[in-house]
Formats: structure tokens, C-alpha cells, sequence
């Protein structure tokens, strides 16, 4: 009788440590991801920040923001590569709605007012251009194996997309003499950052 009852206390005890165990390691991959969601948000907002801010080259200027776009592509990679689609979906529209309210915040303390059109452009393109990225990303991660050429061609496909749909909404105020000469520079910069990050996504590990 006390060999069963000291069997019985036994068991009792590893079934609460496992339920507890369980129990933190969903605690544990829900902040997680929430981590990679709210990161993702606060780099974009910083790009968004950064628009503003611009250096010349020759006779036309470029944003500074062009540096953080190929970055905020290889994050969304990363974020579905290690906590799977849904988690890099999650992610997407979160921080595209974020960048929509950090502008709305800062225009109505600025007394500009918000319009969703000064937004729009930026909105479309991001939000388009990254279901794209990742839709292929994870086609490529389901039915091909590494490969440099295919990963960096969907991260300047992303690129082009996100600029085609900018270009679409504010065709009207753009400036067409230096608008040709601008992109393909832009799209030549961040051609060559995406070689290195390209790099560094091989090196990742899958996590789902």
C-alpha cells in the first residue's frame, strides 16, 4: 500500500511539472513572436521617419529611408522562415497599420491634418509588395532548396512592386525628369545591400 501510494504521488508530481512546463513554453513562443511583430513595426515606422530626410546626388536627391527598405523585407523573411506564414502575415499587417497611425499622430500634432491619401501610396506598396515577398519566400522554402539567385531576385521583386505602386498613386506629383535616373539609383543601392542580406538569409535555419 505505500510502495502504490508512493507511485501514485510520483506521477502526480511529473504530471503538474509537465503541465507547467507546457504551459510556459506557449507562454514563451507567444511573446516571442510578438517580439519579432513589434520590431518589425518599429523599424518600418523608423523608415517612414526617415522620408523626410534626404541626401544629393548630383542633380536629384534620395531618401534616406532607402537604406532600411531591403532590411524591413529580410526581418518579414525572417520572421516567416523562423515562426512560420501566419506569424509573417500577423506581422505585415500589424506594422502597415502601425505606419498608418504613426503618420496620422504625427500630422495632427504637426496641425497638418491626417488624409489617408497622403498615406495611401506608401500603404499600397508596402502592404502588396509584402505579400508578395513572402508568399514566394515561402514557396521557395516548401519546394526548392537555397538557392542565391532566387532569394535575391524575390527581394528586389518586392522592391520594384512597392515602387510601382507608390509610383501609380503620386504619378502626379512626381518629377519626371529626375524620377527615371532616381529609381534605377535606388534600385542599384539597395540591389547591392540585398547581396548581403541575401547571404546572410542562406545562413538562417528554418524554425517551422
Amino acid at each position: 500500500m505505500e510502495k502504490d501510494t508512493k507511485k501514485k504521488v510520483k506521477s502526480s508530481r511529473k504530471n503538474v511539472l509537465k503541465k507547467h512546463s507546457t504551459n510556459v513554453k506557449k507562454k514563451d513562443v507567444y511573446e516571442d513572436n510578438w517580439i519579432y511583430v513589434l520590431l518589425l513595426s518599429a523599424v518600418l515606422i523608423l523608415g517612414e521617419a526617415l522620408k523626410g530626410y534626404s541626401f544629393p546626388v548630383r542633380n536629384f536627391s534620395l531618401s534616406y529611408a532607402l537604406f532600411l527598405l531591403p532590411i524591413i523585407y529580410f526581418l518579414t523573411n525572417y520572421i516567416t522562415k523562423k515562426k512560420g506564414y501566419k506569424i509573417g502575415v500577423l506581422s505585415i499587417s500589424v506594422s502597415a497599420l502601425s505606419m498608418v497611425i504613426f503618420v496620422a499622430f504625427m500630422n495632427l500634432i504637426t496641425g497638418r491634418g491626417f488624409d489617408f491619401y497622403n498615406v495611401a501610396g506608401d500603404f499600397a506598396g508596402y502592404f502588396v509588395s509584402q505579400f508578395v515577398n513572402i508568399t514566394i519566400y515561402q514557396f521557395l522554402l516548401d519546394n526548392t532548396e537555397t538557392n542565391f539567385i532566387l532569394l535575391y531576385l524575390t527581394y528586389v521583386f518586392a522592391l520594384v512592386i512597392n515602387y510601382l505602386f507608390y509610383s501609380l498613386f503620386y504619378i502626379n506629383t512626381l518629377s519626371l525628369d529626375t524620377y527615371w535616373i532616381s529609381y534605377f539609383t535606388t534600385i542599384t543601392i539597395q540591389g547591392i545591400m540585398i547581396v548581403a542580406l541575401t547571404f546572410i538569409d542562406m545562413q538562417v535555419k528554418r524554425g517551422v
